[in-house]
């Protein structure tokens, strides 16, 4: 027992890189940030963020916590300007006021992630829904490190409670509210939908909520959103797979499967090693739609299949802007009524399929383009 004890702690000290996180001071990094007045013209979506910035040079954001909000938009190329408070809610209720169904949607980032990850993809949500709805970003402190895992753990779970007050804020001006949250980004989304509902926030819960590639323990994500279906009038969209491999090694790092993987824990086919769907733990929540993406030939490591592939982001387009076609790019999962796998190729091509295609296109450029990106 004390050599799994030393192993363990082994384990931990190599997560961590062995050492503690450096001392900040807040004013070398914000001492010289300076807040701007909305631009309409300019502003491709809007951000939040409790990770403190950098203004040193330019307008950058650290991975430490900060400690306040910082309110903000960026332009098509991650360009970004800080924003008060009373001036970025007034700019993003105009937008929402704009749109005749009111509706705004909120991207929450995972573990491994800078603030240039979260803004790409926030701009790729953008573009698979065409740009007609305002995307906020929010943007939590994340280490971007693999080996940073167990710290970006705790920082989100830090996040947790500015996350529902600034949920809450964009709800309340919006009525029609999309949350989208990715990998470990599910956990503050899970937080706000009981704290929030329990609290009977204005306009919430949101209209959609779409969960992707969730690193939620598997138990826990079935007993939270079964709580949650009790008083969630809304849609429920999960986004898995059987060959997330993020997922695979955040259920070996806890011992115990994800929400988002898939496979069978216990049961394997004829074939040694490969193992079978486990459908029944998802398919036992009421009103949930379970959407697996490991068919996707193109798929990167099978973690962000939602956006980072275009029939991911066609069935997003669908999801929020053609429910009516949204089975197009899908095919039935036997025996399950609310499960389905994303096809390869669509039944039939439609607009949504061109915006995957546009948007797969718009998040390679801002890859290729990101070491010349500056402001973020």
């Amino acid at each position: 027992m004390l050599v799994f004890r030393i192993v363990a702690l082994g384990l931990l000290l190599l997560l961590g890189a062995c050492r503690v996180p450096p001392p900040v001071s807040i004013e070398d990094y914000t001492s010289d940030c300076k807040v701007g007045s909305p631009d309409a013209s300019s502003t491709a979506i809007f951000l939040v963020s409790v990770r403190l910035p950098d203004c040193r040079v330019g307008l950058g954001f650290t991975p430490f916590r900060a400690h306040q909000v910082y309110y903000g938009a960026l332009d098509e190329r991650l360009g970004t300007r800080l924003l008060s408070a009373s001036g970025w809610l007034a700019d993003f209720k105009a937008r929402v006021d704009a749109d005749p169904e009111r509706r705004a949607i909120v991207y929450i980032h995972g573990y491994y992630n800078d603030a240039s990850d979260a803004a790409i993809r926030g701009l790729a949500i953008r573009e698979a829904t065409r740009g007609t709805i305002p995307v906020v970003a929010l943007i939590w402190p994340s280490y971007n490190q693999q080996t940073k895992y167990f710290w970006d753990e705790a920082n989100a779970e830090w996040s947790m409670a500015e996350a529902n007050q600034l949920l809450a804020a964009i709800a309340a001006a919006s009525p029609n509210l999309t949350v989208i949250a990715h990998s470990m980004g599910n956990r503050l989304a899970l937080n706000a939908l009981r704290g929030l509902t329990q609290a009977k926030a204005l306009n919430w819960p949101p209209h959609k909520l779409i969960l992707a590639s969730p690193d939620v323990d598997r138990s826990v994500f079935q007993r939270e959103m079964i709580a949650a279906g009790q008083a969630f009038p809304g849609e429920v969209i999960v986004y898995a797979s059987m060959k997330d491999k993020a997922l695979d090694a955040s259920w070996r790092a806890h011992g115990l499967p994800r929400a988002g993987d898939l496979k069978n824990q216990l049961l394997h086919s004829t074939q040694p090693g490969k193992p079978l769907p486990d459908y029944s733990s998802l398919a036992a929540i009421p009103r949930i739609n379970v959407i697996e993406t490991s068919r996707l030939a193109y798929s990167k490591a099978g973690h962000s299949d939602f956006i980072a592939t275009w029939q991911g982001a066609a069935d997003l387009c669908r999801v929020i802007l053609a429910p009516a076609t949204v089975e197009n790019g899908r095919a039935r999962i036997a025996g399950y009524d609310r499960m389905f796998t994303l096809l390869e190729q669509p039944r039939s091509e439609d607009d949504c399929d061109q915006q995957g295609h546009t948007t797969l296109e718009l998040l390679d450029k801002l890859e290729r383009e990101r070491t010349a990106i500056h402001g973020i």
